[in-house]
């Protein structure tokens, strides 16, 4: 019998290795190919099939996040064109992206129902199911939808467990303190006094400007005025945001606008912890955090020192809410609620101001039935705006166009089915809504949904069709009311030459955010109102 060599077991063990090696290399090739045909669709991991929906085709395991990304500074934009090219209206919209489906449940009249920057009569030709979507998700079950732990994550650094990004019974706790404060019946006149100490404030630095024949940053003064405003009606004392003699940004808005860009990056990368590090974001976020902290503890500490005044403003009337234990509200508790409604106070008033001046400058012919109005109405307050019907309706208008948040997302928290044939929800689905978008259906507005009108909020006895009784509001109709009674601005030339426009209208472009400022500054020039064009 021959004998086994050394070198024949060397072979068959060779042998017996490459057989392995080719059946694990099967193996595996296998599942590559199983695991790219589960996600053919072009969805991303962590998700499921949903043939009930229209999903956006991806990549597979990435979803649409490359998209999201490549699009980042034109969102907006990004999902108007999908939802135009979406040619299934009998399936809801979705696109994923790496653990997370979004399912978009924005329809033609639903911000007329929900009460956002709409409000006009409903059209005859809608239909009850385009009515009810985000209704449903807002009003009628609403204790299934949340802002969700991403948005938590992702806002915590700079919201904390404020009002803007908490769930649950924090967002609760909030809400219940806020009301308390807004609903204080001395609060009117306070608002009211404040208010108009600021803007006169504000008609002096734009009067300096027309002395001096110069152009300025409309948008940041603007910006600078609602932090001063807000933070005077927040603290009871100046936050030194408005100075007459300088036009430079108060550090915290300077660091919340970067923190804003940043923030908003978080919600198209889901890798964002590391990306920042190696980008550089991690500290400029940590800078811009602490700049906004070491303001907003200031503020709390002056009011917390023996002896603080309370001058009726909102801070003090935090600080004296009890919750259900009779205790005082935590030192976190007051941080985060005035850097929320900080941040709130100042932008939804600026950027709502901004645009609606942007209008007013490219349509002069608007300028005259407001102050036709202002000037019979004479001194403004809280109790007689409402009666500047021209003026509401051009913030309304404004409003319909570029409202302050353009976009929202809620996570459900169990499954759900939408009514009137609306998509299936799964736990943990985001579902999704434009503000922006369908403040331009022509289904709702009309063929003239892109024509900046204010006619539209008024009706045929001369009375406006819909009201909105906020402080924003208030404050914003106000600005309007004064600055166009007493003083003449012009765009300068090369502003409307070369300012960047949105690709679908021409709109000047909006900075990537979580809200809707101005990419660019508006600049423009002043010159008083000549006297004797008023009326007396």
């Amino acid at each position: 019998m021959a004998s086994i060599t050394r070198n024949d077991l060397l072979d068959t063990v060779f042998v017996l290795v490459r057989m392995d090696v080719i059946l694990i290399a099967s193996a595996v090739a296998l599942m590559v190919v199983g695991v790219l045909l589960r996600f053919r669709d072009g969805r991303a991991v962590g998700t499921i099939s949903r043939p009930d929906l229209h999903t956006v085709p991806g990549y597979p395991f990435f979803g649409n996040i490359f998209h999201l990304i490549k699009h980042g500074d034109r969102q907006l934009e990004m999902f108007t064109a999908l939802r135009k090219t979406h040619v299934d209206k009998t399936k809801a919209m979705s696109i994923t992206v790496p653990g997370h489906r979004f399912i978009d449940i924005t329809k033609p009249s639903a911000s007329l129902l929900v009460g956002g920057a709409c409000g006009i009569p409903l059209p005859p030709a809608l239909t009850p199911n385009e009515l009810q979507w985000i209704a449903y998700v807002q009003k009628t079950n609403f204790t299934n939808y949340q802002k969700g732990p991403t948005v938590l994550e992702n806002l915590y650094q700079v919201l904390g467990d404020g009002i803007f990004a908490a769930d649950g019974e924090s967002w609760k706790q909030h809400r219940k303190a806020t009301a308390k404060v807004f609903n204080n019946a001395n609060f009117r006149g306070y608002i009211n006094d404040t208010l108009f100490h600021e803007i006169e404030k504000l008609k002096m630095i734009i009067g300096n400007h027309a002395d001096k024949e110069v152009q300025f940053d409309l948008n940041s003064l603007l910006e600078r005025f609602a932090l001063d405003s807000f933070g005077l009606i927040l603290t009871g004392a100046s936050v030194g945001a408005l100075k007459l003699d300088s036009d430079a940004l108060l550090p915290f808005s300077a660091s919340f606008d970067t923190a804003g860009e940043i923030l908003t990056r978080r919600f198209v990368h889901p890798f964002w912890r590391w990306t920042e590090w190696l980008n550089g974001d991690a500290k400029l976020m940590t800078d811009a955090a602490k700049v906004m902290d070491d303001f907003v503890y200031e503020i709390i500490d002056r009011k917390e020192k023996p002896g603080g005044e309370d001058s009726g403003d909102l801070l003090s009337a935090y600080m004296a809410l009890r919750d259900d234990h009779g205790e005082p509200l935590s030192r976190q508790f007051h941080r985060d609620s005035v850097m929320n409604l900080l941040i709130a106070g100042r932008d939804s008033t600026a950027q709502s101001l901004s645009w609606s001046f942007f209008r007013l400058l490219t349509r002069p012919e608007l300028i005259a039935p407001i102050r036709a109005e202002v000037d019979a109405t004479g001194d403004l307050d809280y109790d007689n705006y409402r009666t500047l019907i021209q003026t509401q309706a051009v913030y309304h208008e404004g409003l319909r166009l570029h409202p302050p948040v353009p976009k929202n997302a809620w996570q459900a928290l169990e499954d759900d089915h939408l009514p009137d044939g609306g998509p299936m929800i799964k736990k943990g689905d985001v579902v999704s809504w434009c503000d922006w978008e369908m403040g331009r259906f022509e289904s709702v507005w009309g063929p003239d949904a892109a024509e900046f009108k204010p006619s539209r909020w008024i009706n045929e006895k001369g009375e406006l069709k819909q009201e909105r009784r906020t402080l924003a509001s208030f404050e914003a109709i106000a600005v309007l009311a004064e600055i166009v009674r007493d003083f003449d601005l012009t765009a300068t030339p090369e502003y409307l030459q070369n300012v960047e426009m949105v690709d679908c209208e021409d709109t000047p472009r909006y900075a990537s955010t979580l809200m809707l400022p101005m990419k660019e500054a508006l600049m423009v020039t002043a010159a008083h109102r000549k006297r004797e064009e008023k009326l007396v």
